[in-house]
């Protein structure tokens, strides 16, 4: 079966707009989750409002307080294990997206049926706040194999977009994935992380899929620090180690090459003096040498 989660913090009119493309445009989505992050009953009622919560489709969830982006998203996933399969597909919209239609529900059907080793991407229309198209990007066109290395050399290359909304793995990857958010400061490259699991053989662009993603001052990955994009970058080449997909001598030195800046970094960030006086000492070393 297909899954949709939107996970929403503060959404209001986004929320509703974002949740009423999904009721309209989904029509193979079996099960429809809205996770409200924190208290916030002001959803709750603009949903009601909008007749939303009528919808046999649509299951609230609550945390109850309030979650970083990534927590939030682990604990949407917490909550569905006593509902989803293994093998069921769970697809993500951001509250301020919105799934537009012309999607090919026969074709998806028969892929999460067929090829439970496989992650679906969409087109990403950009739009500003004020509806304004901007751009529309792709991760891929057609269906990509993902052999050892694969993602490693995509993710290399400069100006490749990414972005969680419309994306859909089966929702065991979804598990593994989650668990590292403890280690992590955003939700930065967990979509990478979803394309570079050990299970996944094909990564598909899916046809007609179209997902129009608001851009704004606002959006988490226009808030994001220096300090969580780099811890972040390290846990995600941790995570390229542990899943295989770093077997090539070439990009095992390279991604080294990234923990070892990214933590020199970070390291003159929170430990400005200690990091001075190992350098001076190492430059002491050297010119006694």
């Amino acid at each position: 079966m297909i899954h949709l989660i939107i996970p929403s913090y503060q959404g209001g009119g986004k929320l509703v707009r974002a949740a009423l493309s999904a009721v309209k445009n989904g029509d193979g989505f079996h099960r429809i989750f809205i996770s409200i992050n924190g208290n916030q009953t002001s959803d709750l009622a603009l949903l009601e409002e909008a007749g939303l919560l009528q919808n046999k489709k649509i299951m609230i969830l609550e945390t109850g307080r309030n979650l970083d982006t990534h927590m939030h998203l682990a604990n949407c996933i917490g909550k569905l294990k006593s509902l989803l399969s293994d093998e069921d597909y769970l697809f993500t919209l951001c509250h301020d997206d919105t799934w537009e239609k012309n999607t090919d529900w026969g074709w998806l059907n028969e892929g999460c049926k067929n090829k439970t080793g496989s992650g679906f991407f969409p087109l990403w229309s950009l739009v500003t706040e004020q509806g304004e198209r901007i751009k529309e990007k792709t991760f891929f066109e057609g269906r990509k194999a993902v052999p050892e290395g694969a993602i490693f050399e995509s993710i290399d290359q400069e100006g490749t977009y990414t972005n969680l909304s419309g994306i859909g793995f089966p929702f065991a990857t979804w598990r593994d994935v989650v668990n590292w958010c403890r280690f992590k400061k955003s939700a930065a490259r967990i979509e990478l992380m979803l394309a570079s699991h050990r299970s996944i053989r094909f990564l598909e662009h899916m046809p007609g899929c179209k997902i129009q993603v608001e851009v704004s001052e606002s959006s988490d990955g226009v808030c994001l620090t220096q300090k969580q994009i780099t811890w972040d970058e390290i846990i995600f080449y941790a995570w390229l180690f542990c899943q295989g997909r770093v077997t090539n001598w070439k990009h095992q030195k390279t991604a080294v090459r990234k923990i070892w800046a990214n933590l020199k970094y970070l390291a003159k960030l929170y430990c400005p003096k200690l990091y001075g006086a190992v350098s001076l000492k190492k430059r002491g070393r050297a010119k006694g040498s």
